[in-house]
């Protein structure tokens, strides 16, 4: 993973726009609600509770040399050693015991819903604080061994983790100080864990005087999975100076960190350099963690001693491969700024389950020498550019912006940092978490701005290498009932992983997810010109989304232009085929002129042709008036798709003997869109002519497969004599 990050930390392009260095154990709060808990000097040592904002909570860290044991804030261990419904059903079976029988028969889910509604009903003040004494005082042995390992981790994170930060602050000698937080250090020396822990209880039972309260604060109380995150103050602090739970206070506690790791770092440092050419002091301590985005947190690594292949020159560790603190801090602050929430976006996405994209552009060092001053711009503001977004979905998950466009956003901004896009180089990798404790970095690549370009352009050709009437789509609009008809847009990488991963069923009314299709593979599709590669993604692709591309071309002779829930996939993938066929050297003019495009459009013609049969002689003029059609739930082309893939040559033949009623009833058809049905027959016996003129394979390939349905969903564009076959024609060709 270092040596993803470290280009980032010696970026000089980057390094201005780092974010604040934190030590490395003064750590961010767990998300979710964190209490401000102020320590007094009398009895009982708590008198005041207060929930800090998320914003302000953002802004605070806890010192914390080991897990667990942290300083000022900390995780409360509740004080009591049950569950919450377990004491809420204990109070119901004390003071309502219909309610508390009523949920023994329920499983956990209903039976946590119930008790809590009933407890809202029943709840009593008095008697409820009572229970409450009453559970805190019971002498039980797992009462007394949880109290015990309660006490101890308390103890712990205000009396030793409290003394060690302590010390270190007055050992780095700060030139200011702030007496809030010598004074809250003081209070805690006087009190002990076990005041401490009963003047918490006394103090949060007080403020529990209804079923709304006790929702509050249970996390302090009984066991929860959420817990309960406090931050240490005191109530009675001097104005003149911050209060100890405010983000200046955490900036100071951290400034007297780093000026305290630089001075040891000075006095121990060693001879040589570490594996980046920066000094090797502070070589063999635990590596740094980072908070970033959804992973939570990483730990940086080097080589790790669990990989056997590190013993064979008898060393592992920070001896085979060395990396000294400020090559750490460097890599830890550099994936910080990459990592911030801000930057979503920007310079990282998420790509796939539990992995994490980063891209960012850097100056490269051998050409910015031979650049005129006015020639490139060597800090820049990464906001501006969405390369992690232009890489995954797009800069947000509602976002629906076409990659075309967005391509030109990122490169625009990068020709504002210099008009040589061959001077600038984009770096990506990403981050996988493979369980709570271990990061592998699942991706790495970096090609120049100028390779971008022509990728996206090449990619975006792709994109629309379709049918003329497969460019645009009709999707609901934004009032209710209204259809509205769009240009089809270019897709993004992340899209081929998360659309093609789709395994449809037969009858295309649904789909189970599938892993063959890795979360990269739209990436290296962009980046790299590798047949073989876009071969195999184009047979797992239409293998898996066959059902669907048909379903898509039967609605549309049907004239049903939106299909519910999978609109989204009806716009991807015809895009995804296209594109898979552009790489394969399958453009538009050439695969149009296949037979297998025309057997396809002939399959289309069939069901549009028995669709019209329908129409006019199943259906009554009542249901015709009501938009209804009496036809068969699959359409005779529709239904010989899947034959049409194995038995090439004989589909043709069957499906003349199959549509021959059709045929014959448009022959003959004399009512109002009979210039409609001379205009099908016409269009049958062209294709059928050219099917005869160029011989068909006997199986179909993936290339075939593709073009087969393209001709399907596509049919044929073209105009009947009259207003009403215009009309009528555009519907069956959509």
């Amino acid at each position: 993973m270092l040596n993803e990050v470290i280009p980032a930390a010696n970026a000089s392009s980057l390094q201005k726009i780092f974010a604040q260095e934190w030590d490395k154990n003064l750590k961010p709060l767990p998300k979710g609600d964190v209490f401000k808990v102020c320590v007094s000097a009398a009895e009982p040592f708590v008198d005041g509770v207060s929930l800090i904002p998320a914003e302000h909570a953002a802004e605070l860290r806890k010192y914390e040399e080991s897990n667990g044991f942290s300083f000022p804030g900390f995780n409360f261990p509740s004080c009591l050693h049950i569950s919450k419904i377990d004491f809420e059903q204990g109070y119901l079976a004390a003071y309502d015991q219909a309610a508390a029988e009523a949920a023994k028969g329920l499983d956990d889910k209903k039976r946590g819903r119930f008790v809590s509604s009933s407890l809202k009903k029943s709840f009593d003040r008095d008697k409820f604080t009572d229970y409450l004494r009453s559970a805190f005082q019971e002498d039980t042995t797992e009462a007394a061994a949880y109290r015990a390992k309660a006490l101890n981790k308390i103890e712990k994170c205000i009396k030793s983790t409290a003394a060690n930060l302590g010390e270190k602050i007055k050992a780095a000698a700060l030139d200011n100080g702030n007496p809030n937080y010598l004074a809250l250090c003081e209070r805690l020396e006087k009190i002990s864990p076990e005041q401490f822990f009963n003047g918490c209880f006394a103090y949060f039972s007080s403020l529990i005087d209804s079923h709304e309260a006790w929702e509050r604060y249970c996390g302090f109380i009984v066991q929860s999975a959420a817990g309960a995150t406090l931050f240490l103050d005191i109530r009675d602090y001097d104005d003149n100076y911050k209060s100890v739970a405010h983000g200046q206070t955490v900036k100071w506690i951290n400034s007297a960190l780093l000026r305290l790791n630089e001075t040891q770092n000075r006095d121990d440092e060693a001879d040589g350099e570490d594996a980046y050419g920066n000094p090797l002091s502070g070589c063999n301590a635990k590596m740094p963690g980072v908070r970033v985005g959804p992973l939570g947190d990483v730990i940086l690594r080097s080589m790790v001693k669990e990989a056997p292949c590190q013993f064979r020159y008898g060393v592992a560790d920070y001896e085979s491969f060395p990396v000294g603190d400020i090559s750490r801090r460097s890599a830890k602050l550099a994936l910080e700024t990459l990592a911030q929430d801000q930057f979503k976006g920007k310079t990282w996405n998420v790509m796939g389950e539990k992995e994490l994209l980063f891209a960012y552009p850097v100056m490269l060092t051998s050409d910015i020498g031979n650049d005129d001053d006015d020639d490139m711009e060597e800090i820049f503001d990464l906001g501006d550019i969405p390369a992690a977004g232009l890489f995954t979905d797009g800069p947000t998950a509602k976002d629906k912006a076409d990659f075309a466009a967005l391509a030109g956003q990122v490169i625009a901004a990068l020709s504002g940092i210099s008009r040589r896009l061959s001077t600038i180089e984009i770096k990506i990798f990403a981050l996988k978490k493979m369980d709570k404790a271990r990061t592998k970095v699942s991706y790495y690549t970096n090609f120049t701005a100028d390779h971008l370009y022509q990728c996206a352009q090449e990619w975006s050709e792709g994109c629309r290498n379709l049918p003329d009437n497969l460019r645009r789509v009709k999707r609901w609009g934004d009032t209710k009932g209204e259809i509205i008809e769009i240009e089809r847009r270019t897709i993004f990488p992340k899209e081929l992983y998360t659309f093609a991963n789709k395994i449809w069923r037969m009858d295309g009314g649904g789909s189970s997810p599938s892993k063959k299709i890795k979360s990269m593979d739209g990436l290296e599709l962009l980046l790299k010109n590798d047949r073989a590669f876009a071969m195999n993604l184009l047979a797992i692709f239409i293998s898996n989304t066959a059902p669907l591309l048909a379903l898509c071309g039967e609605c549309s002779r049907r004239g049903k232009q939106v299909i519910g829930d999978k609109e989204e996939d009806r716009i991807v993938n015809p895009a995804i085929l296209a594109l898979l066929l552009y790489k394969l050297g399958c453009k538009k003019e050439d695969y149009m002129n296949s037979p297998v495009f025309k057997l396809g459009t002939l399959l289309a013609l069939a069901d549009s042709l028995q669709y019209h049969y329908c129409k006019y002689v199943r259906t009554s003029e009542e249901d015709r008036k009501k938009n209804i059609v009496n036809a068969p739930v699959q359409l005779v082309g529709n239904s010989m798709l899947s034959a049409a893939e194995t038995r090439t040559r004989q589909t043709v033949g069957i499906l003349g003997a199959r549509i021959k009623p059709y045929f014959t009833w448009a022959k003959t058809d004399m009512g109002e869109d009979m210039g409609l049905s001379r205009w099908m027959l016409k269009q049958l016996s062209v294709i059928s002519s050219e099917l005869n003129e160029s011989p068909l394979p006997e199986t179909l390939g993936p290339i075939e497969k593709s073009e087969l349905y393209l001709g399907y969903m596509a049919g044929v564009s073209g105009k009947a004599t009259g207003e009403n076959e215009n009309n009528e024609g555009g519907k069956q060709n959509g």
